[in-house]
């Protein structure tokens, strides 16, 4: 028991005064400790709340930020009216690139709030701020009431759009990774990123469906709307679902906290070794932030977002306006439920082999084939082609996606890992992935142009395999059980006094 003790001057005569908060404080502990026993042990399940937070979310958010390029024929005509259609085309995809151009920004700004006040807490943030920014969307006059202002408000919107995304993607992987084994990353990656996709097929069949039933002079003055609206649906069960959420970077902080303030306490006895680390607040800036691998992380994610963006979005988009509307609806359909099966195959199949080779060859294949596959469809666009195209290359495209985290996340040191991984990603996806549906349908508008962005993709995936190899010669490791590194490991073992 924890005491003050009192001397009385050399006479002799000493005696234990309790110190009463000291007291309270090991009872405390001694009370967590117990508790503890009875909880599940580390690790999380299908059923654990964290994951079903984060994937409900991660629908939310995705189908939001899906949408908007899916109904990118509607809003041409009624915020972007022009005499040249594929012109106001270009203009709307512009304004759906901005909400991407965005995301770094938020990367720096709430990936800060994330690393200081706990995962949990930013995500809420950046829901909510989905949530309002969707209803300015939806609520946007059209340009012949308000002119340019139309296009003003549907840039603000886009603009807080990807300010919440780029750091709800992060954040909704760190809050179940953190509290995962490394060897279980693989799989629960692919979850996660099947619920980003879940939100991403249903932003493309919910206006897709409303093309078939309505007619497009309803579509191109409500149906857009609604469509926006809709997605506040699962927003309001994400905030409902959030209260049994464990944040378990924001537990470490405060257990840190605990010990530095009551380091005097004995018989304490805890492991908090799966806390993936504990942070630690006393490293220098320097250390939070790994600049260089900022930079290779960004460089990783660039190849996979430019193809599944140009795939999943453009693509649908262009067979929409050239094999007619039924091509575009039965690709989209077709081609994500394929991913969905794709993805948590790839995601078993890294867990059991190494992430950085496996990440290197998918890169390295999907160089081969974009070329060939995009000047194929551009120049005889039809839906079996751009089945057979997805057919080839999702399969290597999920492996790519999956084993990506799974490298980046242990590479970061806990403090200054969601900031990192949020600059890293969204850097990547943001001036790739968000600008690649402009400049395709630009390109396609200039003489070669399917083999000039065929070649565009290329370069990029190229870029992205350098990374990998980059990220494999210059290895670190800051979560328990993660891949071999150069002993800067910063894993919390037991500790016990």
């Amino acid at each position: 028991m924890p005491f003050l003790r009192y001397d009385d001057g050399g006479r002799g005569d000493t005696s234990e005064l309790r110190n009463p908060l000291l007291e309270k404080k090991a009872d405390d502990i001694n009370t967590r400790q117990k508790s503890d026993d009875t909880e599940p042990k580390f690790g999380i399940s299908l059923l654990d709340a964290n994951l079903i937070f984060s994937c409900v979310g991660n629908a939310f958010e995705w189908y939001d930020f899906a949408v908007f390029g899916f109904i990118a024929p509607e809003l041409s005509e009624e915020i972007f009216p022009s005499s040249d259609s594929s012109t106001a085309l270009i203009e709307a995809f512009s304004v759906y690139a901005v909400a991407f151009l965005c995301r770094p920004i938020s990367g720096v700004i709430l990936g800060w709030l994330g690393d200081k006040w706990g995962r949990k807490k930013t995500i809420t943030i950046a829901l909510a701020m989905m949530g309002i920014a969707t209803l300015i969307a939806g609520a946007t006059p059209s340009y012949r009431s308000i002119g340019i202002g139309s296009a003003v408000l549907l840039c603000i919107s886009r603009m807080m759009q990807g300010l919440s995304v780029g750091a709800q993607s992060t954040g909704s992987f760190l809050l179940v990774l953190e509290k995962s084994p490394y060897n279980h990353h693989g799989f629960l990656t692919a979850i996660l990123i099947s619920s980003q996709l879940s939100g991403f097929i249903l932003g493309g069949l919910v206006p897709a469906l409303m093309r078939l039933i309505w007619s497009p002079q309803w579509m191109s003055s409500w149906g857009w709307r609604v469509a926006l609206w809709i997605g506040l649906i699962p927003c309001a069960i994400t905030f409902i679902t959030h209260k049994g959420v464990t944040d378990e970077y924001k537990k470490a902080q405060e257990i840190q906290i605990e010990e530095s303030e009551h380091d005097d306490i004995e018989g304490r006895e805890e492991d908090f070794s799966h806390l993936n680390p504990k942070p630690n607040p006393s490293r220098s800036p320097a250390l939070r932030l790994d600049f260089i691998g900022i930079f290779l992380g960004t460089c990783t994610y660039i190849g996979g977002a430019l193809v599944f963006y140009l795939s999943m979005v453009w693509v649908p988009v262009f067979l929409h306006q050239t094999a007619g509307p039924i091509a575009g609806i039965a690709g989209t359909c077709a081609v994500s439920f394929f991913a969905l099966l794709c993805i948590p195959i790839a995601g078993y199949f890294i867990d059991q082999v190494d992430p950085y080779r496996y990440a290197g060859m998918a890169r390295f294949g999907n160089s081969l084939l974009a070329l060939p596959f995009l000047v194929w469809i551009i120049r005889n666009p039809s839906l079996t082609r751009y089945a057979i195209m997805m057919g080839v290359m999702l399969p290597v495209l999920s492996v790519d996606f999956v084993s990506t985290c799974k490298i980046l996340v242990p590479y970061f040191a806990a403090e200054g890992r969601y900031i990192s991984l949020a600059i890293a990603h969204n850097a990547g996806v943001g001036f790739t992935g968000g600008t690649a549906p402009m400049i395709a349908q630009y390109l396609i508008t200039q003489p070669n142009g399917e083999i000039h962005l065929g070649l565009y993709v290329s370069c990029a995936l190229v870029v992205a395999s350098l990374g990998i190899f980059a990220l494999r010669i210059r290895p670190r490791n800051f979560i328990k059980g993660g891949p071999a590194n150069d002993g800067c490991v910063d894993v919390v073992a037991v500790k016990s006094h």
